[in-house]
């Protein structure tokens, strides 16, 4: 099916047939910005499959990923089933970790996976009338209920209207959510997060140690420059992590070279700022930052495995913020539109109305949880639209709050937290791996020292699956060569996780306090 790393140098097959149909059929149709989710060998099996009839009537049944139901990248193959079918049932068998973490892939999953499952029977029969019918079971039935259900049950299935869009699942929302502002409409630039595909190598907490890395590896990469140039045919490396781009490079004779000014502050994960040897050579798309300066917006991408959020970073942005499973696009505050300031202060009758103030009013509404849960099947298929809510100026003020909590956390007082100390060990604020107590309310640092009174409050702030100080337990611990751990500064890591329950609970209390937005 494929590889895990460059390293394998164990490329997909090529088919040239039938990855010729799917580009002129599924993927030419597609309106989707990235159709790599295309080259996935269930969707060459449905080409093939289909393709196979040959214009006569028949009958093709897989059990697959069914990912193509409602992900944007299969709205032309969605379209072309439709073509190519009269008749489509489809029995979602759900069991998506990576959508739903409470589910267990060996309990709830029926093939212990971490995809979802379904069956697709697609009848062709001329002279039928066309029917799309789906059945999805229950969110959290295990695996035995679900195959209990396919010997023994009738199936109840729902027909489906797709709409023009070929979105087999219409939102409830849709026609209200689409008669707000388009974000593309207000900003003249967006990006992608940055892709390094080399994490381990080109981030660090510690510059210093980055450097050193950086420049080994460089000498590394360049010897083999020298040692294709004179054979072209020579094995790759083992001891450089490769990845296409790099490849592309070493085809091209193109030599790596170290300069101090490519290492700079990062949002690698959420208040988790790491260094980035930033460099078009080691990382595998740098997108639009080379053009962006400031504070951006990152907002979780469309078809994202993980729940909508959006957070605020004063610099660079990773483009897995939030894990794998979820893009990120960015939004920067330099390259918001003069005609969409215009178009506020003519909405709003209010010509001292900035660009700022329209950045965090933004913000604002994109934290708003009515917003969120109302259109969140929405933002599932397309970036955010923003309404114009009744009153401008408690929007923009909480936006400015929020970006100030979210981007200058490393300088809030931490909240007064409670120290327990084991006095039978030594005093330490070092960490190795902290880890919550069971009733999340105490952090164990170390063996040394506890951190109690955690409120509960703390956790209703949410990026992705994980509440922000979940992301920092999670991303401060040493992990092999990377160390969190700050010799000129060793309480810094206690000091940040009470810093973050801060912006937690501030952050939950600017958001319960934000007005209605549609008036």
């Amino acid at each position: 099916m494929g590889q895990k790393s460059e390293n394998d140098n164990n490329q997909k097959r090529k088919y040239k047939v039938v990855d010729g149909r799917v580009h002129d059929t599924y993927a030419k149709d597609s309106k989707a910005s990235s159709k790599s989710k295309l080259d996935d060998a269930y969707v060459k099996f449905f080409r093939w499959a289909t393709d196979r009839l040959d214009g006569r009537d028949g009958i093709v049944c897989f059990v697959s990923n069914n990912g193509f139901l409602d992900q944007t990248a299969f709205d032309g193959m969605r379209k072309h089933l439709l073509l190519d079918f009269d008749r489509i049932d489809h029995i979602d068998l759900h069991g998506n970790i990576r959508r739903n973490p409470k589910l267990s892939g060996t309990t709830h999953n029926v093939f212990g996976i971490q995809v979802g499952v379904g069956i697709t029977l697609a009848i062709r029969k001329k002279g039928s009338a066309s029917s799309l019918r789906y059945f999805r079971v229950p969110e959290m039935w295990r695996k035995s209920q679900k195959l209990e259900l396919l010997e023994h049950a009738a199936v109840a299935w729902r027909r489906l209207a797709p709409n023009a869009e070929q979105n087999w699942f219409i939102p409830e929302h849709t026609d209200e959510y689409r008669s707000f502002c388009n974000i593309d409409e207000i900003f003249a630039l967006r990006t992608l997060g940055l892709n390094t595909n080399r994490d381990e190598v080109v981030y660090d907490f510690d510059s210093a140690k980055l450097r050193r890395r950086i420049r080994r590896f460089i000498q590394a990469y360049n010897a083999e420059v020298d040692r294709h140039k004179h054979d072209a045919g020579a094995d790759f490396a083992d001891q450089i992590k490769w990845s296409s781009r790099l490849k592309e490079c070493l085809a091209r004779g193109q030599y790596a070279t170290f300069e101090e000014s490519k290492i700079r502050p990062t949002l690698y994960r959420p208040y988790s700022t790491r260094w980035v040897y930033f460099d078009s050579v080691l990382n595998q798309r740098t997108f639009q930052w080379p053009r962006i300066s400031g504070p951006v917006m990152c907002i979780t991408d469309v078809a994202s495995e993980k729940p909508f959020m959006t957070l605020m970073g004063g610099a660079m942005a990773d483009l897995h913020l939030v894990g794998a499973g979820c893009g990120t696009k960015c939004f920067p505050l330099s390259h918001l539109k003069d005609t969409a300031v215009a178009q506020f202060r003519q909405q709003y009758s209010n010509d001292a109305i900035a660009k700022e103030d329209v950045f965090h009013y933004i913000y604002a509404i994109l934290h708003h949880p009515d917003y969120r849960e109302r259109y969140a099947a929405n933002l599932k298929r397309e970036l955010p639209r923003i309404p114009f809510a009744p009153d401008f100026s408690p929007f923009a003020t909480a936006g400015r709050e929020l970006a100030r909590l979210h981007v200058e956390y490393e300088s809030l007082d931490p909240w007064p937290l409670e120290f327990i100390e084991n006095r039978e060990v030594p005093y330490s604020e070092h960490i190795a791996k902290m880890k919550l107590t069971p009733d999340r309310q105490s952090l164990k640092v170390n063996e040394s020292l506890t951190l109690s009174a955690v409120p509960p409050e703390t956790f209703d702030y949410r990026l992705g699956s994980r509440s922000a100080l979940e992301w920092v337990i999670d991303q401060y611990q040493v992990k092999g060569e990377s160390d969190p751990n700050r010799e000129d500064d060793p309480g810094y890591i206690v000091r940040l996780v009470g810093q973050v329950v801060r912006v937690s609970i501030e952050t939950a209390r600017i958001v319960k306090a934000l007005p209605d937005y549609r008036g």
